[in-house]
């Protein structure tokens, strides 16, 4: 196995399929500058960069993104979102190259690049509020000062006695716990631990 530059995974070569076209090393290998971390204020940029030369390789190699996960090492979920930024207008993706500076990337692929965008209008709106620092909340972030101390120390010793992540969510007198589990086992231990 090689090592793929620049992105710290291995490169497994996969068994083409027929009518696929073999990429030459040179043409395989990811562009450093696109994937350094390195000023913050080209990242914005360097998101939409990388984005258009994934797409543009995935497209020429005739892979879907799975394929095209494998073999340029980029994990699928970072590729759906180097897809969902290719797949905007090249007024969006200008708009962000131009503003790299005042955007921040988290907020960039949190709020715009992982949504699906119907209207050009609404995304340059969506993308300016950015520009200009005005982040949207999260639903749950805007009540987290209006939750109840009571109910927080409550959630806390469910929270110690489960071992587990516990969440409640009250509206009004009513309300509901959401208990969390990773694995069918865990589960099957918090339900010992209630039913005793």
């Amino acid at each position: 196995m090689t090592q793929a530059t620049n992105l710290g995974a291995t490169h497994k070569p996969t068994a083409l399929k027929p009518g696929r076209k073999l990429l030459r090393p040179d043409e395989k290998q990811v562009p450093a500058a696109l994937f350094v971390s390195g000023t913050k204020e080209l990242a914005a940029a360097r998101l939409v960069a990388a984005a258009e030369w994934v797409r543009q390789r995935r497209l020429q190699m005739g892979l879907t993104q799975s394929e095209a996960s494998e073999d340029l090492g980029i994990p699928l979920r970072q590729l759906a979102t180097y897809e969902a930024v290719a797949n905007w207008p090249i007024e969006a993706r200008d708009f962000v190259k131009k503003n790299s500076a005042r955007i921040r990337v988290s907020a960039l692929t949190r709020q715009v690049a992982n949504r699906k965008w119907t209207n050009k209008a609404n995304l340059m709106a969506m993308l300016q509020k950015l520009v200009d620092g005005a982040t949207i909340r999260r639903r749950g972030a805007s009540r987290v000062g209006e939750r109840d101390a009571d109910i927080l120390a409550l959630e806390e010793r469910l929270r110690e006695t489960l071992r587990t992540r516990v969440r409640v969510e009250t509206n009004g007198v009513k309300g509901r716990v959401v208990i969390s589990f990773q694995s069918v086992d865990e589960l099957e231990r918090v339900m010992r631990l209630l039913e005793g």
